[in-house]
């Protein structure tokens, strides 16, 4: 009976081989680009993933108001971070985030390049998940210390032990490596080689203590179950307190950390 089935089918895609091709190669294409679109998904809805507490992290950004327009911007106040969780209870940890561009060199060497170099927080280490193949000793993370990923590690150093070893930042920067880190995964909305203490920035720029500068990333770990609605009202009450009167179209919120690769358009 099957080989009757296959013969009749033969027959059928002999006589008529023109449409038996069309249909055969659009069902192929419609077949591969089904799988690109699953593919593609699955990608996206991947970000952020590996990071344990990923369902309780939230970033702090807002939306403005201007006539008709609405703007969606991630950035908010360098200051921000400290004081929410001295203010909110129900705040486990929060951090500050901020990228600085500099120059990066290392002893003996006069070649310096150009480098990405994340500022956070100790906060930061409790909140998303940073494995380290050389885990610093004491606290992660002092002013004068810098983290280094698995690629850099090798591209400054070599096979060389890079702990205990300096780099430069700029003209007026030296920290000591402290700790190395296994490479950011690429399904992560931020990423770094190399990641310094958020004091830097607060000294190197003035501004992180104003309040009515929006130009660093804010993360709070929330418990597992609370009212957000709610605590969106007092979050945003509570900023608006010390920001200028003018700025009553600007609203603060929280974003939960695994939508942040979705919902392009924010201003940062």
């Amino acid at each position: 009976m099957i080989y009757n089935y296959f013969i009749i089918a033969w027959r059928n895609l002999k006589n008529n081989i023109f449409f038996s091709v069309l249909n055969i190669v659009g069902l192929s294409i419609g077949m591969a680009a089904c799988l690109i679109m699953g593919l593609f998904a699955f990608d996206q809805h991947s970000y952020d993933k590996h990071h344990q507490k990923a369902d309780r992290i939230y970033r702090v950004v807002n939306r403005q108001q201007d006539g008709n327009k609405l703007s969606y911007v991630a950035v908010t106040q360098g200051v921000l971070a400290p004081e929410l969780v001295k203010t909110f209870p129900e705040i486990e940890a929060a951090t500050r985030a901020g990228f600085m561009r500099t120059s990066l060199s290392t002893e003996g060497e006069d070649k310096a390049v150009e480098a990405n170099v994340l500022a956070v927080d100790t906060a930061f280490f409790s909140i998303f998940d940073i494995p380290f193949v050389q885990r610093p000793k004491g606290e992660i993370l002092s002013r004068k210390d810098i983290l280094i990923s698995e690629t850099a590690s090798v591209r400054l150093f070599g096979e060389k032990n890079p702990l205990g070893e300096i780099i430069s930042l700029g003209e007026n920067i030296q920290v000591t490596v402290t700790g190395v880190f296994r490479d950011f995964p690429t399904q992560t909305h931020i990423a770094s080689d190399y990641i310094v203490s958020f004091s830097w920035i607060e000294k190197t720029e003035p501004q992180t203590l104003a309040w009515e500068i929006n130009a660093w990333y804010n993360y709070v770990l929330m418990p597992s179950q609370f009212d957000k609605s709610s605590f969106e009202k007092k979050l945003d009450a509570y900023i608006h307190r010390f920001t200028p009167s003018s700025w009553t179209r600007i609203e603060y919120f929280l974003q939960p950390l695994r939508v942040i690769n979705l919902q392009a358009g924010y201003v940062s």
